[in-house]
C-alpha cells in the first residue's frame, strides 16, 4: 500500500493526483490511498478541490487513522475547523510524547525524485507500504502521459451565463490567455513576473498567430488595467472568485494560445489544452533562484523574465 499526502493550492494537488496515477500505472497491484488531513489544519486557498472538480476518476480512498498512524508513527489530525486550534497542540504534544516519526516508510520528493521513486517501487512496493510526500510538480514526469491525463482530469460542463459566453468567444478568435499571479507571490520566494516578460511573450504570440485576441486572468486586476494598456484586444476575467476560481484554469485550458505564469495553476491550464496547434509561451524561472527547465513539448516556448 502506497499512501499519498496532498497538500498546497490545486494546482499542487493536481501534479500529486497526476503522480499517484503514475504510481497507479507502474504498479497496478498496489493499493494506492490519499491523505488530505493536511487541509483540516491547514488553510490552502480554498481547501481539498480534487474530488469536487474532478470527481476523483482513480477512486483513491482516504487513508484511515491507523493507516497513517502506522506508516508515520504518529497521530494524524482528526477535528479541523475551528476547533483545531485547541485539538492541534495536543495532538502535537501527544506525538511529541509518546511517538516518533518512522521516517524508514516515507518517501520524501526532498531525498528522492519522481523517477527514483518509480525504479525504487519495482523492489520494494510489493512487500512494503509507505507514505508518499512532495509537490512532483515537474512537468518532465508527465510528458508520455499528458493524453491519459486529460481523460482524467475532465472539468464539469460550464453552465454559468458569462462563461458561457466568453468560452463561445475563446473557441471563436485567436484566442489566447495571459496568467498574471501577483497576490500570494509579493515578497515570498517567487518571482513576480516582470511586465517585460509578457512584452515578449505577447511579441512572440503576435509573430506566430497575428490579431490574437487575449483573455487576461489574475489576482490583481487593478495592476492589469494599468500596465497591460498596450494591449488592445483583451478581455480581463474577474468573476470566477472564490471557490470557484478553478474555472479560470477551465477557460485557460479552452484558448487556443497559453502565456502562462510560474505558477502550477496555469501550468495545468496549458497542460490540459488539448488544441493541435496551441502555442504554449513560459518563463525562464520558476522562483528567484531556481530557473524552469526546458519542456520538451511541442508548441512551449521560453521567454525569459
Amino acid at each position: 500500500m502506497l499512501v499519498l499526502k496532498f497538500c498546497g493550492g490545486l494546482g499542487n494537488q493536481m501534479y500529486q493526483y497526476a503522480y499517484g496515477l503514475k504510481l497507479k500505472k507502474y504498479f497496478p497491484g498496489c493499493i494506492i490511498k490519499k491523505d488530505t488531513r493536511d487541509f483540516r489544519v491547514t488553510k490552502y486557498h480554498y481547501g481539498y478541490e480534487i474530488d469536487k472538480i474532478f470527481g476523483n476518476p482513480a477512486g483513491f480512498e482516504e487513508a484511515g487513522i491507523r493507516d497513517l498512524k502506522e506508516l508515520r508513527g504518529e497521530l494524524p489530525a482528526v477535528l479541523g475547523g475551528k476547533i483545531s486550534c485547541i485539538t492541534e497542540p495536543l495532538r502535537k504534544a501527544i506525538n511529541e510524547k509518546f511517538f516518533s516519526l518512522k521516517n524508514e516508510n516515507i518517501l520524501d520528493e526532498q531525498f528522492v525524485d519522481g523517477f527514483q521513486l518509480i525504479e525504487l517501487g519495482r523492489t520494494c512496493f510489493s512487500d512494503r507500504d509507505f507514505y508518499v510526500q512532495g509537490f512532483w510538480a515537474d512537468i518532465n514526469y508527465y510528458l508520455d502521459e499528458l493524453e491519459l491525463l486529460r481523460t482524467y482530469l475532465v472539468f464539469p460542463e460550464i453552465s454559468e451565463r458569462r462563461n458561457l459566453e466568453l468560452v463561445d468567444k475563446i473557441r471563436n478568435a485567436s484566442s489566447v490567455s495571459v496568467h498574471v499571479r501577483r497576490g500570494d507571490y509579493v515578497n515570498s520566494v517567487f518571482d513576480v513576473l516582470t511586465l517585460e516578460y509578457y512584452k515578449k511573450a505577447i511579441k512572440y504570440v503576435e509573430n506566430m498567430m497575428p490579431h490574437s485576441y487575449y483573455f487576461f486572468f489574475s489576482d490583481d486586476v487593478e495592476y492589469i488595467e494599468q500596465n497591460f494598456q498596450f494591449v488592445k484586444n483583451k478581455i480581463i476575467v474577474n468573476w470566477n472568485r472564490g471557490k470557484e476560481s478553478w474555472r479560470d484554469m477551465q477557460l485557460m485550458s479552452c484558448c487556443k494560445g497559453n502565456i502562462i505564469a510560474n505558477s502550477t495553476f496555469s501550468q495545468w491550464g496549458a497542460l490540459l489544452n488539448d488544441n493541435k496547434d496551441k502555442i504554449v509561451i513560459y518563463p525562464g524561472r520558476k522562483t528567484k533562484n531556481i530557473e524552469m527547465e526546458e519542456l520538451n513539448i511541442p508548441g512551449w516556448y521560453k521567454a525569459e523574465v
